[in-house]
């Protein structure tokens, strides 16, 4: 056998092993691509379902929440009706592509368990609404039965996400065993290309070896929780497809993952909302109660406070101005039973606060009057900046007379404990509203205190139950005006009172 015959055959025999390497090569890599896309063909849509399932679960028991604790006027129950209709559908879209992806029966029986367990939350959903409908006193609980079948379907969803994803792991698992295997192939088979050509077998392996690689390294980085992992396709045959499919299924998973987060965000926005609509109905119901209590109570301490200061008066007179200390004694008893019946008063005005009849009234005229009734400390002056003209304020005369009485009053208390101090008060109109200030030079407010200042009850004084400046925002509130504070600590505060002027009408 010539040189040349054997060359000839040699090259054959290269050729051959070469297109034998290169068969084998690809259906290697045509079996990888097909795991991968099986992965992202079976388990990627059963994930999607189950998350649009979990999504639109949370967002009917969102907006049926909603719903309950908003105004019930019928286009809004109707509005609300038609998202949950097409939230429903959602959920049932969902489902069903889970349902069609169900392989075995652990899957086929999660599919039937959330059915039935999506039946519960759609029946507590239209139970809700029609109690809220009807106005009935079973909200509540209908609303305690919404939440337990939202929360039972939700638990029932991510058991199935974690079967599924348990199933994606194994899955990945055998894709990974195949990239092992396909690269153990490549590189025994880049050892014999090597031996017969080196240059033939470096490319082989460096087109098949490098990108299955970076596939099994972001396959990793997946599982591990890096959604945004991404693999950068290189080229247009099947590892490049296979790339994409992976990138595809990675950018699948993360936006539903984002849309989840972004559903649990508003569930909680809308938990807190809900929770305060409920503290402000608690702390309605308590305010009346109180003041239900409190018109009891008042009328029933007025009458023996009246025995005991006509039996002081009486015993004063019958002492007469002997006994310096007894009489002493009998002014403190005077003083006090004053502030009992300041109390009373304050509970009283509290509970029988009515609705104003609205009037035009001179306003300098209603600030005087309620100065004048005031007694001015020696250590306080009180300066007045009326301006002229004013136009009328709409107003119930005594309750109006009664604010500013109390505005006074927690002024001067406020400057009680120093040498000096100033209550300035200024009237001018702005706008559609007469406005006055009262402002004080006294200790000021705490911030921390600003925000419960008009809370019934409470009080940083040593005396008085804390309801003047309840009662004065209630008065303000119904008079349809606005009353503001500004606080700052060791300088003073300023009250600003905004009432409705009259509105002549045109001749």
């Amino acid at each position: 056998m010539g040189i040349s015959t054997k060359l000839i055959m040699a090259f054959f025999e290269v050729t051959l092993l070469v297109l034998l390497i290169g068969f084998l090569g690809v259906r290697n890599i045509r079996q990888v691509q097909s795991r991968f896309d099986s992965i992202v063909e079976e388990t990627a849509p059963a994930l999607e379902g189950l998350n649009q399932c979990k999504a639109s679960a949370m967002r009917i028991h969102l907006t049926t929440l909603g719903l309950a604790t908003g105004s019930a006027n019928r286009s809004a129950v109707r509005e609300g009706e038609e998202e949950l209709q097409e939230l429903r559908l959602n959920f049932e879209k969902g489902r069903a592509e889970f349902s069609r992806k169900a392989e075995d029966s652990v899957e086929k029986g999660f599919a039937d368990e959330i059915g039935k367990a999506a039946l519960i939350l759609f029946g507590a959903t239209s139970r809700l609404v029609e109690e809220m409908k009807k106005g009935g006193g079973e909200i509540a609980r209908e609303r305690e039965a919404l939440e337990g079948a939202e929360k039972a379907l939700t638990t029932l969803i991510d058991r199935a996400l974690v079967y599924e994803s348990a199933k994606l792991k194994s899955r990945d698992a055998e894709a990974h065993q195949a990239v092992q295997r396909s690269r153990q192939f490549t590189f025994v088979a880049s050892v014999i290309a090597l031996l017969v050509a080196t240059v033939v077998g470096y490319l082989i392996s460096r087109q098949i070896a490098r990108p299955i690689g970076i596939l099994s390294t972001a396959t990793k980085q997946i599982k591990e929780g890096d959604l945004a992992h991404r693999v950068e396709v290189r080229s247009k045959d099947e590892i490049g497809e296979l790339s994409s499919s992976f990138n595809g299924m990675a950018e699948a998973i993360e936006t539903k993952n984002r849309e989840l987060e972004l559903t649990n965000q508003e569930l909680r926005e809308t938990n807190r909302r809900f929770r305060e609509v409920y503290d402000k109905l608690v702390q309605q119901e308590k305010m009346a109660a109180v003041g239900q209590l409190a018109s009891g109570v008042g009328h029933e301490l007025r009458n023996p406070l009246g025995v005991i200061k006509n039996a002081i008066y009486y015993l004063r007179s019958k002492v007469g101005q002997g006994d310096e200390k007894v009489l002493r004694h009998f002014t403190i008893m005077e003083r006090e039973i004053e502030n009992s019946n300041k109390i009373i008063n304050d509970l009283l005005g509290f509970s029988r606060t009515k609705k104003p009849t609205l009037v035009p009234h001179p306003f300098n005229d209603i600030l005087k009057e309620a100065i004048s009734t005031v007694e001015v400390p020696s250590h306080v002056t009180v300066t007045q900046e009326l301006t002229n003209g004013l136009p009328n304020a709409m107003m119930d005369a005594g309750q109006i007379r009664q604010v500013f009485i109390n505005l006074v009053l927690n002024g001067i208390q406020a400057m009680g404990g120093m040498p000096k101090g100033v209550l300035q008060i200024r009237t001018r109109q702005e706008k559609d509203f007469v406005v006055a200030e009262v402002r004080d030079t006294g200790s000021g407010i705490s911030k921390e205190n600003m925000g419960k200042l008009f809370d019934p009850f409470f009080t940083t004084k040593s005396s008085g139950i804390g309801l003047g400046l309840a009662v004065t925002r209630g008065i303000i509130e119904k008079h349809r005006g606005r009353i503001e504070v500004s606080s700052e600590v060791g300088k003073g505060t300023l009250f600003v009172v905004r009432l409705p002027m009259e509105v002549k009408q045109a001749t």
